[in-house]
């Protein structure tokens, strides 16, 4: 199966005169900090695991920002997505790495917005410990995802071993063994190593045949 790299868009005709989208805190709320203090705030979410609350998700598109189907938020540090109604419809026909959608308002002049937060579990054990080490070419990257040096890992093991607080292990070439290939999964990411998710070919063709807005895919040779 083929894959690109998926992010939110950035270009500037599709999202409008600014990124990210939102607001850093939707008006009103901005008085102080303790939006974001609270037990069921998105500040609280974390990919390690399913939050064992209803978090709540409330974003302001700003001004000069155009409205998409998938919005950039700038609020929140876990990975995922926001997105619309229409996007989720979309999705829920495809094979994603483990998920949860939660809902989600995106406020626009004054009107409040059905969206959805696609939250993604980290499972990226479970995808390194089934990667093809032989086959697989890595090296050392900065915080940056820029790379700094070659490095040559032969298992599961030893890429934990030689994983360092300061840089990332990424790989120039990616295989993966037949467990991955035989899941044939559209969506999925692996935290420490790439910075954006890859989605297959045929998943694209779907959210472009929908005119579906507010993403951006980058052309890959790794996977």
């Amino acid at each position: 199966m083929k894959y690109l790299f998926i992010s939110e868009a950035t270009d500037e005709k599709t999202i409008g005169r600014k990124y990210h989208q939102c607001k850093g805190m939707p008006d009103g709320m901005g008085l102080t900090y303790k939006w974001f203090e609270q037990p069921n705030s998105m500040t609280k979410l974390t990919n390690d695991e399913f939050p064992d609350f209803e978090p709540e998700l409330i974003f302001e598109l700003e001004e000069k920002a155009i409205l998409t189907d998938a919005v950039s938020p700038s609020n929140i540090s876990a990975k995922g997505f926001l997105i619309n109604q229409k996007v989720k419809d979309i999705l829920q026909h495809f094979n994603l790495m483990e998920h949860k959608y939660y809902p989600a308002t995106l406020i626009i002049k004054g009107n409040r917005l059905e969206y959805f937060w696609l939250h993604f579990k980290d499972n990226s054990d479970y995808f390194l410990s089934n990667i093809d080490y032989k086959k697989t070419r890595f090296h050392l990257c900065n915080l940056l995802f820029q790379k700094t040096d070659d490095v040559t890992i032969d298992s599961y093991k030893e890429y934990i071993e030689k994983k360092m607080p300061i840089s990332y292990i990424s790989a120039s070439k990616l295989t993966l063994n037949e467990v991955l290939i035989e899941k044939e999964y559209d969506l999925f990411y692996i935290r420490g190593m790439f910075l954006y998710p890859f989605v297959s070919s045929r998943l694209i063709e779907v959210l472009k045949a929908y005119n579906v807005t507010g993403f951006e895919f980058r052309k890959q040779s790794i996977l």
